[in-house]
């Protein structure tokens, strides 16, 4: 598997020939639905407190169920009826990962470093790594966009 720069599908089909093939399927398929599981009630937990909070809501029971009717229906029917609209926003939530992750965080380092010309710690690189970064995050970017297309 290695040596042929093979992906994790061709790792399974390899395992799958030495192994009980009905029982690899079932703990990658338990595996998968944990995660999604594990993922969904995480996520919701996170927008279930940021909507009360953002609303200014109390923290009382008929408010904590409008808001878990707002975090988990609205996605509920809008899988129902397009059920190819997880793969849809996950794109979506990359491009607004790299505009969090990279793009912000090499933009509020020019920004301190043209206020603070004087500081003493700098990171190795210079502004040169930063644009660079900065124009591997627009690249993503326009890559996922493409995608869409």
């Amino acid at each position: 598997v290695l040596s042929n720069n093979s992906n994790v599908g061709v790792f399974i089909n390899d395992l799958s020939a030495i192994t009980n093939k009905d029982m690899l399927a079932l703990i990658l398929d338990g595996f998968s639905i944990l995660a999604m599981i594990t993922s969904v009630f995480g996520v919701a937990i996170g927008l279930c407190d940021y909507i009360l909070e953002s609303l200014k809501y109390k923290m009382e029971k008929h408010t904590k169920i409008k808001s878990v009717i707002l975090t988990l229906g609205i996605p509920l029917i809008f899988s129902v009826y397009f059920p190819s609209g997880f793969i849809l926003a996950l794109n979506f939530a990359a491009i607004a990962l790299v505009i969090l992750a990279i793009i912000l965080p090499v933009l509020i380092a020019l920004k301190t470093r043209k206020s603070y010309k004087k500081s003493q710690y700098r990171v190795v690189g210079g502004n040169l790594l930063l644009y660079f970064t900065l124009i591997i995050g627009v690249f993503i970017i326009g890559l996922r966009v493409f995608q869409l297309l």
